[in-house]
């Protein structure tokens, strides 16, 4: 089996990090938007970079170990059953509100604030 990317940082230009970021950004609104998936754990070590035949590099966003069903999230909470907020990620790419251990729920904004 051969790997199917390469380490963020095997990009080889700001062009081609930035556009690689950029497929992480579209692959996360996706991931909320229509699969109702929050992944919670964005940082470098959970993006991909792959070159497809044409040479392009292109992003992967992966690792879904701590994402969560947001669909499930809501119900749980409208029949009482409200989770402990808990803090996931990787350390130095947490968002500041979970790092700060706040009450509020981890959301999209937060993995968002994890990839800048």
């Amino acid at each position: 089996m051969e790997p199917i990317g390469e380490p963020l940082r095997s990009t080889t230009s700001v062009a081609e990090f930035v556009s690689a970021v950029c497929d992480v950004m579209r692959c996360h609104i996706t991931f909320v938007n229509d699969c109702n998936i929050l992944h919670r754990d964005i940082s470098p070590n959970n993006i991909l970079v792959f070159r497809g035949a044409d040479g392009i590099a292109r992003g992967m966003l992966i690792d879904l170990d701590c994402a969560i069903d947001i669909d499930q999230e809501k119900w749980e909470k409208r029949k009482g059953r409200e989770k402990r907020k808990e803090m996931t990620g990787t350390l130095p790419y947490m968002s500041t509100n979970n790092l700060n251990g706040s009450i509020i729920e981890h959301t999209s904004l937060d993995d968002w604030e994890s990839m800048l």
